[in-house]
């Protein structure tokens, strides 16, 4: 069912949710941009108790807080085929991810979760790197846009570590800074799968980017390496070159202000030369001065 970007409201939701209770094999529901709030997901929660095909769900900037968390967690817990789950744009904070979090610990079959500017710091981490354990099939992680900080990176990195099925990793905007960079290394390891990494501004600064380079040197699946504003230097630079020497099927390279200056551009450019499936790379405001 799709019904994203109408602005249906709460009163609109409800409505949809009643005839929706008869519909035995729905699978997937777009509700995006659509004002739905709390009063429309308790009504969606109502609608799909019987329901037991869904599969995916998209509620994504419909000003759902902690309340409407809470029915969400609940459709988490009934549904057992979920696989996808899109939340961004969310006012949830870190109660409303509590609420969901124990919804998440129920799901074993859980693919795709996207908490993309949903207000949560590192109070709430722990909880959901608990959930992440045991997800066996989880292949994409969005959190970009919430500040959790240096602890929170720590506590993800151990919900983590044991995923050998993770392909997309998203913290663009995260603060995580160069120790949480660090401890998020050591969870990057044993990902043999990876096609997406954005750490985008979040200022790991050298070490930290280099301790990232050496986690996923010997993976060749890399599709998208996203560095940019995070003050890497040549030695960061440095070490993104050596681990590009190996990544044929690289597509996207994001490395802008991070203060490269030529002998980091020159190095990069060179683990570049064979790299014809290259669409994009960024190394704008680097003073390369080349």
């Amino acid at each position: 069912m799709y019904c994203d970007s109408n602005d249906i409201g709460e009163e609109g939701a409800e409505a949809i949710a009643e005839c929706m209770e008869m519909m035995d094999s729905l699978k997937k529901i777009c509700f995006e941009n659509n004002g739905i709030k709390d009063k429309g997901v308790t009504a969606l929660a109502k609608a799909l108790q019987e329901n037991d095909t869904l599969l995916s769900l998209y509620l994504e900037n419909n000003g759902i807080t902690r309340v409407g968390a809470k029915e969400i967690g609940q459709i988490l817990s009934n549904k057992y085929k979920l696989s996808k789950i899109n939340l961004n744009n969310n006012p949830l904070r870190d109660e409303g991810l509590s609420n969901i979090a124990h919804g998440l610990l129920d799901n074993d079959t859980l693919r795709v979760l996207t908490l993309q500017n949903v207000g949560i710091t590192n109070v709430c981490v722990p909880k959901l790197a608990d959930c992440l354990k045991n997800k066996k099939f989880l292949t994409k992680l969005l959190l970009d846009g919430n500040v959790i900080g240096v602890d929170g990176a720590k506590s993800l990195a151990k919900g983590i570590k044991d995923n050998e099925t993770l392909t997309n990793l998203h913290l663009s905007d995260c603060l995580i800074l160069e120790d949480g960079a660090k401890e998020l290394a050591k969870s990057l390891e044993n990902k043999r799968n990876l096609l997406v990494l954005d750490l985008t501004n979040n200022k790991i600064m050298s070490d930290g980017c280099i301790a990232i380079c050496k986690a996923i040197q010997q993976q060749s699946t890399l599709r998208e390496l996203l560095l940019t504003h995070n003050f890497i230097g040549v030695g960061g630079a440095q070490a993104v070159a050596k681990v590009l020497a190996n990544k044929k099927y690289i597509c996207e390279l994001g490395l802008g202000n991070n203060g490269i200056f030529a002998e980091g551009t020159i190095a990069i450019g060179q683990s570049l030369k064979d790299k014809k499936y290259l669409e994009m790379i960024n190394i704008k405001k680097n003073d390369a001065g080349l």
